[in-house]
């Protein structure tokens, strides 16, 4: 049988160009990011002006979208795609292409349907194959003169430019899938880190300015990092000017890759002063280069205030212990390898001995006292520990 007799005598050639100026059409949309619902009601509308049929629609199977219907036409033999029965119809023709693989043509007694369709006389079910495997259906009604094999052969090229359409509709929901994951999985990342007390930065290699900063920041610097957004020369004026220039070189020492770990201090705009413990760990390429720089900061004013009141306790304790005329020894007495083991020695404890302070640190009183005494120490050690104050008298030894 001549085809061009059976596609209402169109001119082959004809029939040929509009078949490519559709499918080129196609591409041209998935290229052009038009919606969904443009890219299949333009796509049907090829089809049915192919085939001269009076309606259709494209399905997918239900289990890739919230409805099987994606695109639909009104056909005009005095029935509507919108009916009840049609949402029936193009499952059941899903099914049926997507299992087969191959078109499934109906007619009114084909269909089985309990009320008669008026004005139905023929339809066809075109599988979009992805992958292998049949995910929908072009449907075709009411076609002058059926649809024969030769037809449904000459559509094949049209249909397999639905099957792209589909494979790709299908790839930009799994990557909006991923995306909306991903976001969500990046929603509670940044409730967690911003839950963290401690100052969550990532910077560049040798920026002052950050790329990211977790809430921290407005409680340890008293402050939004707005303030500051853009005008890193004002950022740094935030820190201690004693401490700028030591920042600036450990910028300089995370740039070459190098981790560090540095106390600066910080002025807050009410003017009071914070100490910052602030360690960096930069991030390198698989060429060498660092990429960027993760850091971690936290306010440990209370614990350096500590730490200094602590000093001067000791700078005072020591300048006493200096100007006292007795010998002072400090003993740590949990040193198993060197019992007793001298950790301070005052002045007059090195002259009495005849040596330098430096001569009798981290040496053990036992080598200072004679071997009766010396004998006598661990059980000196012990009532110490026990928390007694303990009184004796020792005979100690010069070194002449």
């Amino acid at each position: 049988m001549n085809p061009l007799v059976e596609l209402d005598e169109l001119d082959e050639r004809t029939f040929q160009r509009a078949l490519s100026s559709s499918i080129d059409q196609t591409q041209q949309q998935i290229a052009a990011g038009d919606s969904t619902v443009e890219r299949w009601n333009s796509f049907l509308e090829a089809a049915l002006r192919l085939t001269s049929s009076a309606g259709g629609f494209v399905a997918i199977r239900r289990d890739l979208g919230n409805s099987p219907l994606v695109a639909t036409l009104e056909a005009s033999a005095g029935f509507s795609i919108s009916d009840p029965w049609w949402t029936a119809l193009a499952e059941r023709w899903v099914r049926e292409a997507s299992a087969s693989g191959k078109p499934a043509v109906f007619d009114t007694e084909s269909l089985n349907t309990d009320a008669p369709i008026p004005g139905f006389q023929s339809a066809v079910a075109l599988p979009l194959i992805v992958a292998g495997r049949g995910m929908g259906v072009l449907a075709l009604v009411d076609r002058p003169g059926g649809y024969t094999d030769s037809l449904l052969e000459s559509l094949q090229p049209l249909v397999n430019a639905g099957a792209c359409l589909l494979s790709f509709q299908l790839l930009e929901r799994r990557h909006q899938k991923t995306e909306l994951e991903m976001a969500r999985v990046s929603d509670r990342f940044n409730n967690v880190l911003h839950s963290i007390e401690e100052l969550v930065w990532v910077g560049l290699p040798g920026e002052i300015e950050p790329i990211y900063l977790n809430a921290a920041f407005e409680r340890i610097w008293g402050c939004s990092f707005d303030e500051f957004r853009g005008n890193p020369g004002r950022l740094l004026e935030t820190f201690h000017p004693e401490d700028r220039e030591l920042f600036l070189e450990t910028l300089r020492l995370q740039a070459k890759g190098r981790s560090t770990s540095l106390h600066y201090r910080i002025i807050r705009p009410d003017g009071a002063i914070r100490w910052i413990w602030d360690r960096a760990f930069p991030v390198v390429d698989a060429q060498g280069l660092v990429v960027s720089v993760n850091g971690l900061a936290a306010d440990v004013t209370e614990r350096k205030e500590s730490e200094q009141a602590l000093q001067r306790s000791e700078e005072r304790l020591r300048a006493i212990y200096e100007q006292m005329p007795d010998s002072v020894f400090l003993i740590d007495v949990d040193v198993p390898q060197t019992p007793a083991k001298i950790i301070y020695a005052n002045a007059e404890a090195a002259r009495s001995h005849g040596v330098s302070v430096e001569e009798m640190l981290g040496r053990s009183i036992v080598e200072f006292e004679n071997e009766e005494s010396g004998a006598r120490v661990p059980e000196r050690t012990e009532l110490l520990r026990s928390g007694e104050t303990a009184r004796f008298e020792v005979e100690h030894v010069r070194r002449d």
